[in-house]
């Protein structure tokens, strides 16, 4: 069975849909204004936390969306709107030849992780694993010769999952890289923590496809001669990046696929369908103060 909608948008049947979704809040201050007083105690809660982990000798510089320290040897970013971080060891993060010392293995690197996850006190149980990978740096003798990849890092990603759900977009991930010798050389984590404040209902599955068509990215397909194929659709939260201000996390169609037929080689895409009902009122009040959640079909931000 699918959601097809006649022969130019063929989209696959989701798994099993709820009715309602928690609504999950990810602001725990009245105000978003840098100028209230519970706000500005909460960032600099998280300021003495991320320095005190992370510390960094180092000017701090406040550059509106994130505060910054920085010196020649490692830099560490503070989101103001999420409670997001950043941190790199500017000596080892962006190598371009391998260490001294060897790589620490998929299987080390990510009990390392783990383990740091551990002593950071953010190995919260929505956290996922999402897989481990190397990083690469290419090598050249000439402009003729194919570059040769050597690999300068490991790196482990983890995702979060909130009531048996993904929660994706740019703003819920950690990442890890381990450099010889299993050392530390970059820590990043985008996260809000959630709050559950009740329940909402859910858009029916084939009126989310039915957005989707109604698109104008997409309206003009059936006079195009092109067909769009949905190859995932699924449920999930949405967590915008570390920099918007967010106020809850915005239930979701995630709908990746491909557009057959086009001009373009491999027209390919990955838009979010708003799952809820709102008005752009209550969208504001309940989701992010950005204007592609109003137009209910977007692709992040």
């Amino acid at each position: 069975m699918s959601l097809t909608i006649g022969k130019d948008l063929r989209v696959p049947e989701p798994p099993s849909i709820p009715e309602s979704v928690p609504v999950l809040r990810v602001t725990h201050t009245r105000s978003l204004s840098r100028r209230a007083e519970d706000f500005q105690r909460e960032l600099e809660e998280r300021v003495e936390r991320w320095t005190n982990a992370f510390p960094v000798d180092g000017e701090r510089r406040e550059l509106g969306d994130r505060i910054l320290y920085l010196n020649d040897r490692a830099s560490l970013e503070v989101f103001v709107p999420s409670e997001s971080i950043w941190w790199s060891d500017r000596t080892t993060a962006f190598a371009e030849t391998p260490p001294s010392d060897p790589l620490p293995s998929p299987g080390e690197a990510e009990e390392l992780a783990r383990r740091l996850l551990r002593e950071l006190d953010v190995q919260e149980d929505a956290v996922r694993p999402r897989g481990v990978s190397t990083v690469n740096a290419a090598t050249v003798g000439s402009p003729e010769e194919r570059g040769e990849l050597t690999p300068t890092a490991v790196t482990v990603t983890f995702g979060y999952a909130l009531a048996d759900l993904p929660v994706v977009g740019p703003g819920a991930r950690i990442r890890a890289t381990y450099s010889g010798g299993g050392q530390l050389a970059e820590f990043a984590r985008f996260w809000r923590r959630p709050e559950e404040t009740g329940s909402i209902r859910l858009i029916d599955p084939a009126q989310a496809v039915q957005r989707l068509a109604d698109d104008p990215r997409f309206a003009g397909v059936p006079n195009s001669g092109m067909i769009v194929e949905v190859q995932e659709f699924a449920l999930a939260f949405y967590a915008a990046g570390p920099a918007a201000f967010q106020r809850y996390l915005v239930p979701v169609y995630r709908a990746r696929g491909e557009v057959l037929g086009s001009q373009v080689e491999g027209d390919v895409f990955d838009v979010y369908i708003t799952a809820v009902d709102l008005d752009p009122v209550e969208l504001k009040d309940r989701a992010v103060r950005d204007r592609p959640v109003y137009r209910r079909v977007f692709t992040g931000f």
